[in-house]
C-alpha cells in the first residue's frame, strides 16, 4: 500500500493581484497528518518509518516518472534543476526518519 502513498498533491486556483488564475501544484511528504482526525491510527502508513528511507537516490530522481506524472514535464524539469542545486550546495533539510534509519544501521 505504502508506495501508492509516497506524496501528496494538491491543487487550489490563486488569484495574482493583476486577475489572473493560476492553478497552484503543492507536491509534499503524505504522512499520517494528511488523513485528518484519526490520521494517528493508520498504524500501517510507512513514511515517517525509518525502513521507507532507505533509499541510495533522491527521491526526486527515484520517483521522477511519478514526478512527471503528476506536475507534467516541464514542472518536472525545473524541480529537478532546483533540488540538483541545493544538494550541491547541502541545502537539504534530513527527514527525522532518515536520521532514525541511519541510526538503526538500515543506511
Amino acid at each position: 500500500m505504502c508506495w501508492q502513498l509516497q506524496v501528496r498533491r494538491e491543487q487550489e486556483w490563486v488569484k495574482r493581484p493583476d486577475g489572473t488564475r493560476v492553478l497552484r501544484s503543492t507536491i509534499a511528504e503524505f504522512d499520517r497528518r494528511g488523513w485528518g482526525e484519526g490520521g494517528h491510527d493508520l498504524d500501517w502508513y510507512c513514511t515517517s518509518s525509518p525502513e521507507a528511507h532507505t533509499g541510495g537516490e533522491a527521491m526526486y530522481l527515484s520517483y521522477g516518472a511519478e514526478l512527471i506524472a503528476l506536475l507534467g514535464q516541464d514542472a518536472y524539469d525545473e524541480l529537478a534543476r532546483i533540488c540538483g542545486d541545493r544538494l550541491k550546495l547541502g541545502l537539504v533539510a534530513v527527514h527525522p526518519a532518515t536520521t532514525e534509519a541511519r541510526a538503526q544501521g538500515l543506511i
